[in-house]
């Protein structure tokens, strides 16, 4: 006759949750500091003109977001 050791499940749903605790802990962080920068940045941009916000897409952002943003075209064509 084996002698397994058995986990009580108190014990078990604490090693399980445990994880889980800190998996939605890192989650809320994570939203938190991408709503604070999304605040930062919209209080940044607050009072520039369509050719400020052209050049800031250019100089920061990808060159996919200055042709979402229509910069290529008309009187905000970026040298």
């Amino acid at each position: 006759m084996t002698n397994t050791h058995k986990t009580s499940k108190p014990r078990l749903i604490a090693i399980i949750s445990l994880p889980l605790v800190l998996l939605a802990a890192y989650g809320g962080s994570t939203f938190y500091q991408a709503q604070l920068e999304q605040e930062a940045f919209t209080h940044r941009i607050q009072g520039m003109g369509e050719y400020e916000l052209c050049q800031l897409a250019e100089n920061e952002f990808s060159i996919k977001m200055v042709e979402d943003m229509g910069c290529l075209t008309g009187n905000y064509v970026l040298q």
